[in-house]
């Protein structure tokens, strides 16, 4: 049996990396094929909890690198415990959020050696390394503005602002632009099934290699 894919969809919150993923995981599955969801962090028992610990309002995991290493711990759990054994069965793995965040938010944002971050990233994911990120971009504007239309309370990270928010789009979209290979940026504004269909488009590419 061939390996499945991995793939992830990234971007800045609002961007609708849930909804994109949920939505392609249900047209492939209605295609006859396996997929599964998975959120980075969390979408394991151990996972869930650093979540919990990472996003909480307190901000008591604040450091940059303290951050990075608890993201990666729950990175690597997700990778025993579902991404690998989903992979060798062949199913398709979709994750909500990626290495890529990290990169972003920590290294990029944050002031962690990236060179750091990928080594660590790497190591997580060992040979469940993701097939390709779909970056899904979107401007800092329209991402507050969907934000705020959700009405819920704003985490660790969401609660620093505009300008944080601006800073992070253009970061992933540098980030993007230093890894064509791994990423491939999507247009998010608009439509969600324009958007959608753009999403498929890019998967399709990547299945058809």
């Amino acid at each position: 049996m061939s390996r499945g894919l991995l793939v992830a969809f990234d971007g800045v919150d609002g961007a609708g990396k849930t909804t994109q993923a949920e939505r392609l995981a249900a047209a492939l599955k209605r295609d006859g094929r396996r997929v599964r969801v998975l959120r980075e962090p969390g979408g394991t028992a151990l996972g869930e909890q650093l979540r919990a610990v990472l996003l909480a309002a307190d901000g008591q995991a604040d450091e940059p690198l303290v951050q990075a290493c608890l993201f990666m711990a729950s990175r690597r759990q997700l990778v025993v415990e579902a991404i690998r054994p989903a992979l060798a069965q062949g199913d398709t793995v979709f994750l909500d959020r990626s290495f890529l965040s990290t990169w972003v938010y920590q290294g990029v944002v944050g002031g962690v050696e990236l060179e750091l971050l990928e080594a660590l990233a790497r190591a997580a994911h060992g040979d469940a390394w993701p097939d390709q990120v779909l970056l899904l971009d979107l401007s800092a504007e329209e991402a507050d503005g969907r934000r705020a239309g959700r009405g819920a309370a704003d985490d660790s990270f969401e609660a620093r602002g505009f300008d944080y928010l601006e800073h992070i789009a253009q970061a992933y979209r540098d980030m993007a632009a230093r890894l064509p290979e791994l990423v491939t940026s999507i247009p998010a504004g608009g439509d969600p099934d324009d958007v959608a269909a753009r999403c498929r488009a890019a998967f399709d590419e990547v299945a058809a290699r």
